[in-house]
């Protein structure tokens, strides 16, 4: 004879409407592969210097590794698995899976981690476990690549003649190398697809991993790029050469226009041509592609030579007219800064932008020339609280 709680569950069963749920996984997961690299491979990537992070990331051809030492097709990282791969959300307390009914109202959730989903009755089960150190062969070389998402990890229907029992509920994880993702559910013995999944990216890993004591090489320690110095102030930059006209004299980086206009950035004159590093290997800029270029106004071989710093604000009272540094202002209890001249609280920035008339003509108003000798006491103050070598880029910035 069924039992009252049978009984009941029968009832309840008699009085359900079929209807469709909907089981959702989210919202920090991602994928992982990981396979084996001959190492004939990784010894083509050490000698030519490329990055496999780069390599894995990059869909064209500039890197040009010959199809015999490629672990994978430029930018198809995920085909290098052959040891493990798996995708899905998280196995942790950090993430969740719920169950919609057909108005998708909410009618049961629960953290993702093991203990939780085993504590509401869920079966658990892992599908596939694999760890790199428990497997790896002495001189193996393996790739190791994944990433991180966030979003919506799972989406699945199902099919219900009864109210949902998650007893019934079935969720398969993969163990790659310590990260748990969940890889497959299962609803009364049914498999559930996954027909929805909606993420962004957040992050991504590629890298080399070798068993024994090797240490694994750094494309970027060996890539001999100029060191670029800090930015020049408003108040320090040089106006605008055009490129045809005038070309750097001091090697070193620059503020450039160039692509015939399309593009802004930072270039090396290597006292010849403007360049850009490609793996440490220099890429010519075409002279006609270049358009203008801007440095320092002051000779940066050291830091003696650097011009003070001019007055930065002016009070905004025209009946005061204040002008001075920012940090000479008046700061009260509250955090406002105030005129140290009429106490008020209004002030607007001094344009030094040497390709404005207004931004030219303050120079010539407030910025002093270089002054060896306080500029000397400068420099001494300062190596002595804070040593700093001499600059050699020259003018660049």
């Amino acid at each position: 004879m069924a039992t009252i709680k049978e009984q009941e569950e029968l009832i309840q069963t008699l009085k359900f409407t079929p209807r469709t749920y909907r089981i959702e996984l989210g919202a920090y997961g991602g994928e992982v592969y990981i396979g084996s690299v001959e190492r004939k491979t990784y010894d083509y990537f050490k000698k030519n210097n490329i990055d496999i992070e780069e390599y894995a990331s990059s869909w064209n051809d500039e890197l040009e590794v010959p199809e015999e030492f490629q672990p994978f097709p430029a930018g198809s990282a995920y085909e290098c698995d052959d040891l493990i791969h798996a995708s899905g959300a998280t196995m942790d307390n950090g993430n969740t899976v719920e169950v919609y009914d057909e108005n998708n109202n909410m009618v049961w959730s629960c953290s993702l981690d093991l203990a939780s989903l085993e504590n509401a009755g869920v079966d658990v089960e892992e599908d596939e476990e694999y760890y790199i150190d428990d497997n790896l062969p002495e001189g193996q070389v393996v790739f190791f690549g994944a990433q991180g998402e966030k979003g919506l990890l799972f989406g699945g229907e199902i099919e219900l003649k009864a109210p949902f029992d998650p007893s019934k509920l079935k969720i398969c994880y993969c163990d790659a190398d310590g990260w748990y993702l969940s890889n497959g559910i299962m609803y009364d013995g049914e498999d559930v697809d996954n027909n929805d999944y909606s993420t962004t990216g957040k992050w991504s890993e590629n890298k080399w991993i070798l068993n024994g004591d090797e240490e694994v090489f750094n494309p970027s320690d060996s890539w001999e790029v100029p060191e670029a110095g800090p930015s020049p102030d408003e108040w320090e930059k040089s106006p605008e050469f055009k490129f045809k006209k005038h070309k750097p004299v001091h090697q070193g980086w620059y503020r450039c226009n160039w692509g015939y206009g399309t593009t802004y950035g930072s270039l090396y004159w290597n006292g010849a041509n403007f360049v850009e590093f490609n793996y440490g290997k220099e890429d010519i800029v075409s002279d006609d592609s270049m358009v203008t270029w801007q440095g320092y106004n002051w000779d940066t071989n050291s830091w003696v030579n650097q011009p003070p710093e001019p007055p930065n604000i002016v009070c905004n009272n025209k009946t005061c007219g204040w002008i001075g540094k920012s940090e000479d202002r008046k700061e009260d209890d509250e955090g406002d800064e105030h005129c140290p001249n009429c106490d008020g609280t209004e002030f607007s920035w001094i344009d030094y932008d040497p390709m404005t008339a207004k931004g030219r003509k303050n120079r010539e108003q407030y910025c002093k020339e270089w002054d060896p000798v306080v500029s000397l006491e400068r420099i001494l103050v300062t190596e002595i609280e804070e040593p700093k070598e001499a600059d050699p880029r020259g003018l660049p910035f």
